[in-house]
Order: structure tokens, then C-alpha cells, then sequence
């Protein structure tokens, strides 16, 4: 298993190293970013795809396999970068009481694209490519300010006004 737990782990390093080194990587939005990512590293994996498909046969064993435990550890350490990054860009919006799982939901999205790239049997893995970036989109769709955000934010806003002008 220590073997197994090493090789994910450096398909990580690789896929990040990858990705860093490339110039235009840096100017890309959040998004951007993260489908770079994940094209990257389903790249990478590729050439072990029989023995990916034998450890890991269904999503839910994915979620706290031991096997993926380093791999986990410095994907979400990417994502927790993206995020910030994403935030400052107006991309993410930080939520009260949920922005904590963010990072969870990035990984829920990976393991989920791992998922369907196993059981892909187009052959190029082209619908892989397709439900990568639709996972990525509604991803960050759903993480960016929308129009709940802007009712909450209305909401305190008047409350706060009737507040002051009620205790002036």
C-alpha cells in the first residue's frame, strides 16, 4: 500500500510541477486553473489505467482510501491556493457556515471526474474531456457570487439601515 500511496502522491507533484511550469499557467482565472489541473493529472494517470481501475473501483471507496491519503493532502493544499486566489478575483464567494467545505467539494468534483474517467470507454476518453469541464463550471458556478448572495447581502444591508434608524 506504501507504494501505491507514493504513486499518487507524485502524480500530484507531477501534475502541479507540470502545470506551474507552464508560463500562461500563472495568468490563468481560478477556473481556468483548475481545469488545467485536472487535464493534467488525467494525462498523467493514463498510462496506469488498468491498475488505477483495480484499486479503485468505485467513487465512494475514493472519498478516505489510504492510498490517496498524500495525494489528497497536496491536492486540497493546491485548492485551498486556488480558492484564495479565486476569492481575491471576485471568482468565489466566501459563504458564512459553508465556506469551510469548500475544499471538500473540490475533492468530491476530482473524485467524481476519477470516477467517470475509469468507466470512460469512448475512445479517447473524449466524454472524460466533456465532464471535466462541465464538473470544473459547476464547480465554480456554484461558488461564485450569484443572486443569493446579493439577497443576503440586500437583506443585512436594509436590516442594518432600519437598525440605525431606529437607535438614532
Amino acid at each position: 500500500m506504501e507504494l501505491e500511496r507514493n504513486i499518487w502522491k507524485n502524480y500530484a507533484e507531477l501534475t502541479l510541477d507540470q502545470c506551474v511550469e507552464d508560463s500562461a499557467f500563472g495568468e490563468y482565472i481560478a477556473r481556468e486553473k483548475m481545469l488545467a489541473y485536472t487535464f493534467a493529472l488525467l494525462n498523467n494517470i493514463s498510462s496506469d489505467e488498468a491498475q488505477i481501475k483495480m484499486q479503485l473501483p468505485t467513487r465512494f471507496s475514493w472519498w478516505n482510501n489510504k492510498i490517496l491519503k498524500d495525494f489528497k493532502i497536496e491536492y486540497l493544499s493546491f485548492v485551498e491556493i486556488l480558492i484564495e486566489e479565486g476569492q481575491e478575483r471576485g471568482e468565489i464567494q466566501k459563504r458564512p457556515f459553508v465556506y469551510n467545505i469548500y475544499p471538500e467539494l473540490f475533492w468530491g468534483s476530482l473524485l467524481s471526474v476519477l470516477t467517470f474517467w475509469a468507466n470512460d470507454t469512448s475512445e479517447y476518453k473524449e466524454q472524460t474531456d466533456v465532464a471535466v469541464e462541465k464538473w470544473v463550471n459547476l464547480l465554480f458556478d456554484t461558488l461564485a457570487p450569484n443572486a443569493i448572495d446579493s439577497a443576503v447581502d440586500l437583506a443585512q444591508f436594509i436590516f442594518k439601515q432600519n437598525f440605525n434608524g431606529i437607535t438614532k
